[in-house]
């Protein structure tokens, strides 16, 4: 009787841990708050480019879009969804003629100090609705031709660790495709936005093989409501987090109006998940012990 009901113990523990252990979705606003961490930052440090900021008194963004808010969904220490909100009711207009793209989103585990290995470890990369492939009015790329991407596009997920993909030196930067890359003309309409800042990785510099895929939705240039556009990024297997702690996710449109760049803190488990997978494990191993006595 004693065996049998420890055994249902254990069973229950095992069970009840594994229902309890569900995903977890942190926001953090661009600019520093909500459920996570942040650094507040309006560019990546190494960025060094200085009419953006001496021309505006607002460093975070001009024009569209202005980035809202990153949410990061977590499930046992592993990232399976990514995703932005937008907001582009200053001018929706010109979301729809520009037809930007997005770009490249950067991720880097266990940041901790910014100067401390300055290096990405994984990036989520596109290469058919890439910045080099965009068509959009401000960066004077000819022949507009974009329509609706919602649901278009397959991302694949690299591990770049080691790779030298560096955020806090722009003397390294030469993997990278820059915001302005077509903009020989000077400031458009009198805007200086972030020219130079990086978008996205070249398809040259990124491992011949990626270690997973991803799904684009939601990136709509005919939105139902200006201010609330949601791009979420699906990641399919998603990428192991491992015991990180914190994550620094980057991400930003081709023209990099506006720059998303955040710590994340990765949430740990509920106490009581842990006690029941305890309780759980606890049983099991004295089931063993008896039988093997």
């Amino acid at each position: 009787m004693k065996k049998a009901i420890l055994c249902l113990v254990a069973v229950l523990g095992l069970a009840l841990a594994s229902n309890t252990a569900q995903a977890t979705t942190v926001t953090v606003l661009d600019g520093g708050t909500g459920s996570g961490s942040s650094f507040a930052a309006h560019e990546w440090p190494g960025y060094t480019v200085t009419d953006f900021k001496n021309n505006l008194t607002n460093n975070d963004f001009i024009g569209i879009p202005n980035i809202v808010s990153g949410s990061f969904t977590i499930n046992s220490s592993v990232l399976s969804q990514i995703s932005f909100k937008l907001d582009v009711s200053n001018n929706p207009g010109w979301w729809t003629a520009d037809k930007l793209m997005p770009g490249d989103i950067f991720i880097k585990l266990n940041n901790g100090d910014l100067s401390s290995n300055p290096t990405w470890d994984y990036i989520i990369h596109n290469t058919t609705a890439t910045v080099s492939n965009a068509t959009y009015r401000e960066l004077l790329q000819p022949g507009a031709n974009v329509t609706n991407l919602d649901g278009k596009t397959t991302w694949s997920v690299y591990n770049v660790s080691g790779m030298g993909f560096n955020y806090n030196d722009s003397s390294q930067w030469n993997n990278y495709v820059m915001s302005g890359v077509f903009n020989t003309t000077g400031p458009q309409g009198g805007y200086i936005w972030r020219d130079g800042h990086p978008v996205e990785a070249k398809d040259s510099a990124l491992p011949s093989s990626s270690i997973g895929s991803a799904s684009l939705t939601g990136w709509n240039f005919f939105p139902s409501n200006p201010a609330d556009i949601e791009a979420i990024w699906n990641l399919g297997q998603g990428i192991n987090l491992g015991n990180a702690k914190d994550i620094l996710v980057a991400w930003g449109p081709s023209c990099d109006n506006d720059v998303y760049f955040e710590n994340v803190a990765v949430p740990n488990p509920e106490p009581g998940t842990v006690l029941l997978m305890g309780i759980g494990a606890a049983g099991v191993a004295f089931l063993r012990r008896r039988r093997n006595s």
